[in-house]
Formats: C-alpha cells, sequence, structure tokens
C-alpha cells in the first residue's frame, strides 16, 4: 500500500512539472491546424473565447459563405459585423437581401460602399427593394462595384417615381466579370420617359443571360439589351403586346447572338409575337403565362424556327391538334429532341400524409377541396397527352413536364377519392351516424 501511495504521489509530481502552455501563446500555423482538425468534424457555435473569434470566422466558412438577410436592422447588424471580424467578408460568396413583407418604401441606413468593399470574394448577388437598388445606381456615378468575381447579379425594386428604370446610367456600377443578369423592375404608372445615352455609352459584353420585367412603357430596355453584344439566353416578362416589349424583341434578334428565348405574359390571350419569326437563331423557346398558341399562323412561326426545345408554361392555351403536326409527320421540326408542356396540371395534395384513424376531419376536407384535377378542353385532351408522347417516343424526342404526368396524378386522385370516400362511410356506420353516404362533400 505504501508503494502504490508512492507512486501517484510521483505521478502528482510529475504532472505539476508539465509547463502550463496558453492556447493563444500558440503559434498561429498550430492554431490554424487546431481549428482545421475541429471545424472539420464537429464546429462549435462561437468561439471559445473573443480572442480566437478570427481562427473561429476563418474556419466556420459553411456559415458564412451564403447570407441571406430579410430585415433592414438584421443588414445593419452584419454591416457592423464585416467591419469588427474582416474574415467573415471574405469568405461570404453569396448575398441576398430579398425583403419578402416589408412595406416597399420603409427606409434605412446602407451604406453600398462599406458593404461592398467587405465582401470582396462575392459570386451571387440579389438586392430587393428602392433603397438599395438606387444605391447600386448612385455607385456606378462614380466608379463600378468592387466585386471583381461577381457571376450573378439580381436586382428588384418598384421604382415608381422612375419614369423608365432601364436608363443605361443606372447601371455603370455593373462589373464586367457578371454572366447573368436579373432586372426586375416596375417602374413609373404613367409612362414619363426620357431619353437614355446612346447604347455604346454601356457595356454588358460579359452578359450573357438577361432577364427583363418589362412592366411600363421603356425607351431604353432596348438600349441595354443591345449593350449585351454577347447575349444567349434572354428571359422576358411582360405586355407581349406592348411597344416596349417588341423593341426588346427586336434588339434581341438583331443582335444574332439570342440562341434561348422565353416569354412570360401579364396579360391572357396574347399570341407569339411575330419579331420572334425573325429569330432564326432560337434554338430553345418557352412560351410562358397567358400564351394562346392555337391558330395555324402561330405554329407557323415555330415551324419556320431551328428549335431543339419548345415548352409551354402554366396557363398556355394549345392547340394539341397543330402540336402533334410539331411533333411528328411531314411537318415536324426535325431538330426538335425536347418538349416540355406544363399547360394541364393535377395535384393529388396531402391525402397519402394523413393517418386516416387519428384524422378523418382531414380527410374528409381533402375530398372537398383537398386535390385539383386536369382542366382537360376540346383542344387539349387527355387523350390527345397520350398522342404526343406515343410520337415523342418514336421520333427519338424527350418529354417532359405537368402535362405528361397529368393523367397518372388524375387516375391516382380517383383511386383516392374512392378510398377516402369509402372509408368514411364504414366509418360513420360503425360509429353509428347513420347509414348511407357522408354529406361532408
Amino acid at each position: 500500500m505504501d508503494q502504490v501511495a508512492t507512486q501517484e504521489h510521483q505521478v502528482v509530481k510529475t504532472d505539476d512539472l508539465l509547463p502550463k502552455v496558453s492556447l493563444l501563446s500558440l503559434p498561429s500555423e498550430l492554431l490554424h491546424k487546431i481549428f482545421d482538425e475541429v471545424y472539420s468534424t464537429r464546429p462549435p457555435s462561437i468561439p471559445a473565447c473573443r480572442a480566437l473569434l478570427p481562427f473561429h470566422d476563418a474556419h466556420f466558412r459553411s456559415r458564412f459563405a451564403t447570407v441571406k438577410i430579410h430585415r433592414p436592422d438584421v443588414l445593419v447588424s452584419f454591416q457592423k459585423s464585416l467591419d469588427l471580424r474582416k474574415n467573415i467578408g471574405a469568405v461570404c460568396t453569396r448575398f441576398s437581401f430579398v425583403r419578402g413583407h416589408l412595406p416597399a418604401d420603409s427606409a434605412f441606413h446602407f451604406d453600398a460602399a462599406r458593404l461592398f468593399s467587405a465582401l470582396p470574394n462575392l459570386q451571387y448577388l440579389r438586392l430587393e427593394g428602392d433603397q438599395l437598388v438606387r444605391a447600386v445606381f448612385e455607385y456606378g456615378s462614380q466608379s463600378v462595384l468592387p466585386l471583381r468575381q461577381l457571376q450573378t447579379l439580381t436586382l428588384q425594386a418598384a421604382l415608381h417615381d422612375c419614369g423608365d428604370p432601364y436608363q443605361p446610367s443606372h447601371f455603370q456600377a455593373i462589373p464586367p466579370s457578371v454572366h447573368q443578369l436579373t432586372l426586375l423592375f416596375e417602374g413609373a404608372p404613367s409612362a414619363a420617359l426620357t431619353v437614355g445615352a446612346p447604347s455604346d455609352a454601356l457595356d454588358l459584353s460579359s452578359v450573357d443571360k438577361l432577364e427583363l420585367w418589362v412592366l411600363r412603357a421603356s425607351s431604353s430596355a432596348s438600349r441595354l439589351v443591345q449593350s449585351c453584344s454577347s447575349l444567349a439566353e434572354l428571359v422576358l416578362l411582360g405586355d407581349m403586346q406592348s411597344s416596349a416589349v417588341i423593341d426588346v424583341l427586336a434588339a434581341a434578334t438583331e443582335l444574332g447572338s439570342v440562341t434561348s428565348l422565353a416569354l412570360q405574359g401579364t396579360t391572357i390571350g396574347w399570341k407569339i409575337p411575330k419579331a420572334v419569326k425573325y429569330a432564326d437563331e432560337i434554338t430553345s423557346l418557352t412560351l410562358g403565362h397567358g400564351c394562346r398558341c392555337a391558330d395555324k399562323p402561330s405554329f407557323d412561326i415555330l415551324r419556320g424556327l431551328p428549335l431543339e426545345h419548345l415548352g409551354f408554361g402554366s396557363q398556355t392555351v394549345v392547340a394539341s391538334t397543330h402540336l402533334l403536326s410539331l411533333v411528328d409527320g411531314a411537318t415536324r421540326i426535325k431538330t426538335l429532341n425536347s418538349l416540355e408542356l406544363d399547360n394541364v396540371s393535377a395535384d393529388l395534395g396531402d391525402i397519402l400524409d394523413f393517418e386516416w384513424k387519428d384524422e378523418p376531419g382531414c380527410v374528409s376536407e381533402w375530398l372537398s377541396e383537398g386535390f385539383a384535377l386536369p382542366k382537360w378542353t376540346k383542344t387539349f385532351s387527355r387523350a390527345a397527352v397520350a398522342e404526343i408522347k406515343a410520337a415523342c417516343e418514336a421520333q427519338g424526342i424527350e418529354y417532359s413536364g405537368t402535362t405528361f404526368e397529368a393523367p397518372t396524378t388524375e387516375d391516382r386522385i380517383q383511386y383516392q377519392r374512392r378510398a377516402a370516400k369509402g372509408w368514411l362511410d364504414r366509418r360513420n356506420r360503425r360509429s353509428g351516424w347513420g347509414y348511407g353516404r357522408s354529406h361532408w362533400w
């Protein structure tokens, strides 16, 4: 026993002789290795102490690589954090300020130069709201955004007091690294147009994908398109019969580089703009909300294009007989290899998520309004889908979209309706609620 006690006493003495090393006194290279090991497995949400904050920020990249802010006060706090913690700005590659349900005119302090200079490695930037977008406009009057790696830029604002939001002078801040540009501006309710600078005053030759809202009269939107001399993909939302949209399409056609075009209407019943007829380079065309493509002249326009992909979005009207002639037969588009149809849809709802025994009320509610059957028409029936599908398979054309899924979904809905009604009837009889069918649906 005395020998064991002596050994324990010796161990204690040896431990006491070990040097007391502070973690903060270690070389930074060693600290980085320690943090690499810890943060690669289970990173802590906060550092052990304030002095280790720079190491925490440098290694906790997943937390700061993508920043999405919804409230002005959080944006202000984030700006302050960037001042104190330089590392978090360096690791941030995606930044978004999405206003959500905030009033459009809510004001707050925003220092554009301060924010952008702290995010040197940003690749994706999305800003919503008049104040932030105007800050970008104003920044461009002095310099280009200091974001040399920025590839995708989205600006969205109402700008109701701006007669023509697409004036070239507004976009001088866009760096030459940007490839995808999305500009979603409503503009002034009335046409208070101002003549913008010549198209050569703005160079957006790096932009190969452009998305535009042309919701109001604009004399500069077409000039903006002309400045994108390497544009390959154009997504356009607006009144397809308006002069502003027609001018934009004409400008895109003149470029000779646009191969992909998507049109989204703000009205119902618009037809394919005639300007599309002259877009000989278009290989991918998507006709979206509100388009009515049901007559022979519309399909003649499509047949005259070297299309490889053709799509019809939701809320579109399509004549199946004319569409079938594009896919099969002597008048088919021989270059077509992809067809996407979303003009008809069906929704089973969440009936499969219910525990029927415990949630009979939810089952009854689903029978009343929990599903959506496809809306077949005389010009586009369920049988027509089968014909188009068979033609695509025969010609080796890939097909996709809610329209092709609708028949199967419709069958599932009808099966679940029968099963749910039968189950509720049996439950009601067992519960003594009377015989016969329930009147809940």
